[in-house]
């Protein structure tokens, strides 16, 4: 059942009602939506044609459909421009509950390493998403952000021989105007003899509404109040051995690294 499952994803749900709220935020009503997206898609031939209304209340209401089939996650997803066109992460949308992450995450695990055609509705996020050499996409980003991601690299070369956490503060460098944040963390191993050049995501890092939710690839979610609007604290392991991480966000941001911060009141990927 869970490969079945894996194979049959027809639907990618977003949280309607924080959908609705940046519709109406920026773009005062869903009419004033499509007449932006009626502009971006002329002047991008690569961007999804313009939805109608109706459409538009129906992927909030029923999810998003499947992509097309025979074309990449930078061509024509109704998903991905809906979510750039509000400037938001897909991410900070997504419905964890109604797409079954809680309920089936040892499914959805497995068709994700099964490759992404077998995810259906979801490949556009996988491919967004997806451990590379270059991950994650800037080409997918362009087409729909106008924008690469922002990033930040660091290592734990002289700490890696300990056992503590560090507490990373991503602080974005405009204001957030109350409108969800995303940052992705991926590592990958290096030691004298050899560097590894593949980035491996390891979780999701969300803020909004005064709080920030933390998903890791494992499953896990973890939640904690969010301190200050502007920035995303976590802990990660530093330890163990030598590593290279990857932190970015679609939004502008910085980075402090506090080591060694072993309080585990704050949400973190734990060893």
């Amino acid at each position: 059942m869970g490969i079945k499952f894996g194979l049959d994803q027809k639907r990618v749900f977003l949280k309607a009602d924080e959908a609705r709220s940046l519709v109406q935020k920026k773009f005062d009503s869903v009419e004033g939506l499509i007449a932006e997206w009626i502009a971006r898609s002329k002047h991008n031939l690569q961007f999804p044609e313009a939805p109608d209304r109706g459409t538009i209340y129906n992927w909030l209401a029923s999810g998003f459909p499947k992509h097309p089939n025979g074309k990449g996650a930078a061509e024509a997803s109704d998903l991905l421009g809906f979510c750039g066109l509000l400037d938001v992460d897909p991410l900070s949308l997504f419905d964890y509950a109604r797409n079954g992450y809680f309920s089936r995450f040892s499914a959805i695990r497995i068709a994700i390493q099964r490759g992404i055609g077998r995810l259906g509705a979801w490949r556009p996020l996988l491919e967004l998403y997806q451990p590379d050499e270059h991950w994650p996409s800037d080409f997918i980003a362009d087409a729909y952000w106008r924008r690469p991601w922002h990033s930040h690299q660091f290592d734990n070369q002289d700490q890696f021989q300990s056992n503590d956490y560090a507490v990373v503060n991503a602080s974005f460098l405009n204001d957030c105007e109350g409108d969800p944040r995303a940052v992705h963390v991926a590592y990958r191993r290096w030691d004298t003899r050899r560097v590894d050049t593949m980035w491996r995501y390891y979780g999701t890092v969300l803020a909004h509404d005064g709080a920030i939710d933390l998903y890791n690839e494992g499953g896990l979610h973890l939640k904690m109040a969010q301190a200050d609007q502007g920035i995303i604290s976590f802990r990660t392991y530093f330890g163990g051995r030598k590593v290279e991480f990857k932190i970015v966000s679609l939004h502008d941001f910085e980075i402090e690294i506090d080591f060694p911060n072993n309080d585990m009141s704050i949400v973190g990927f734990n060893w």
